[in-house]
């Protein structure tokens, strides 16, 4: 009895040395598409098209035009387009009408 507890201890073992040191060579000959992209890469799928801007931050009266400017910054520098949640962010002058943003009076 003790040596077939042995020898499944053994087999286990095998089995997940194997596993371990089988995972980094079958990263390797993965297909590319569940490989992550590096940033950048230009045959990297596009997941939304370029999106117009249309806000006015000078013309907007929610908040002032620098925090304004600040936000449709942060959308673009963050990749905005491709957010979950990016409904009116940048398409209208109501800043405080975006997608998660709130203003007290002049200030977000």
């Amino acid at each position: 009895m003790r040596s077939r507890v042995r020898w499944l201890h053994t087999l286990l073992a095998h089995l997940l040395i194997g596993w371990l040191l089988a995972m980094p060579l079958l990263a390797l000959f993965a297909a590319p598409e569940y490989l992550p992209a590096p940033v950048g890469d230009a045959l990297a799928p596009a997941r939304a098209q370029a999106q117009t801007i249309t806000t006015d931050c000078a013309a907007q009266t929610d908040v002032p035009q620098i925090e304004c400017e600040a936000l449709l910054a942060l959308y673009l520098a963050t990749d905005g387009p491709n957010w979950f949640s990016n409904s009116g962010w940048g398409q209208n002058n109501a800043v405080c009408s975006w997608d998660q943003v709130s203003s007290a009076p002049l200030a977000v």
